[in-house]
């Protein structure tokens, strides 16, 4: 799988109407979702300070999503950031159930995402579905 799936409007749009989302943890350089600060691989989002309101769409294939719950269960302790998680909606992942029992509040998508590729074009709907995790304060 090919970690540069970016998130699709019918997905992002609405949540950012009601959050005013301020940071992308995890795009490319040329910032699709057009939030004011940005991480992309290079910089990576692991590693930066958050704060504020974070949209999170880390990669699903390199077995790292449970390091992006710690980061954001982190930041909301350090920092008070709110983080909107998108993930793959599988129970029986301890990342999941670490996100479960940190979030306020949760968000299971109602129809399985079809992500954009990089060139922007429609991939295939993903296999699986799909759950926003908010993790932090609430506005």
């Amino acid at each position: 799988m090919n970690d540069e799936r970016r998130t699709p409007p019918e997905v992002f749009d609405p949540l950012n109407r009601i959050f005013r989302f301020d940071l992308d943890t995890c795009t490319t350089k040329d910032n699709p979702l057009r939030l004011e600060r940005f991480y992309t691989k290079k910089e990576d989002g692991l590693i930066q300070p958050w704060g504020g309101k974070a949209f999170v769409n880390c990669p699903y294939s390199r077995g790292g999503i449970e390091s992006w719950v710690e980061k954001a269960e982190f930041e909301e302790k350090e920092r008070n950031t709110l983080s909107a998680l998108l993930l793959p909606a599988d129970h029986s992942t301890g990342w999941y159930k670490a996100a479960h029992a940190l979030c306020l509040s949760k968000y299971q998508i109602p129809s399985r995402v079809r992500y954009l590729l990089p060139d922007g074009s429609r991939d295939y709907a993903a296999k699986f579905p799909s759950i926003v995790f908010f993790i932090g304060g609430l506005p």
